[in-house]
């Protein structure tokens, strides 16, 4: 992880999901990224970058636990794969 989330930050959150296996909390931003947290240390441990405009919609993928999908306000929908 590169961050911890208690400290204070001026990016709020719009979205929020728990992973399947609620290993990750993941985060949409205000600046159209997405963050992923580790729960058990709550550290961020990536971020995902490529939406240009709102990402409205944040979805786990109900068996692997590995996978969420977002859509944005750029018309751009997007799989991504947590490492």
């Amino acid at each position: 992880g590169d961050e911890s989330w208690s400290k204070k930050r001026s990016i709020s959150g719009l979205v929020m999901v728990w992973t399947s296996d609620d290993r990750y909390l993941v985060t949409t931003t205000t600046q159209n990224d997405v963050q992923v947290w580790e729960t058990q240390t709550g550290e961020r441990w990536t971020t995902f970058t490529g939406h240009t405009a709102a990402v409205y919609v944040l979805e786990p993928h109900p068996t692997e636990p590995g996978i969420v999908m977002t859509a944005g306000h750029d018309g751009k929908a997007y799989l991504w794969s947590i490492p």
